[in-house]
């Protein structure tokens, strides 16, 4: 369903995937512009030693993250329940 609703916006959408971990989406979403933040620096410098066109990721807590651009999908697969006010 993501992947469905993200090619809409192709070619110049963008998608933040907020708690990537490794990246489960990466491979999905990279045609659209595809990008994300996780707390987790291993995971996050795992991802950036991929190669992955146009992709940025940031080792940074995602309930204090600017993004420098627009975005147009926020995804939050398995990580919005570990926020301090999921619904804030």
């Amino acid at each position: 369903m993501i992947v469905g609703y993200a090619s809409w916006f192709r070619p110049r959408g963008t998608v933040l995937d907020v708690g990537c971990g490794a990246g489960v989406l990466h491979d999905r979403l990279l045609a659209v512009g595809y990008g994300g933040v996780d707390i987790s620096e291993v995971a996050v410098q795992a991802l950036q030693g991929r190669e992955l066109p146009g992709a940025e990721f940031h080792a940074v807590d995602a309930e204090t993250f600017t993004p420098r651009t627009d975005v147009d999908i926020l995804v939050f697969n398995e990580s919005l329940a570990y926020f301090k006010d999921p619904a804030g």
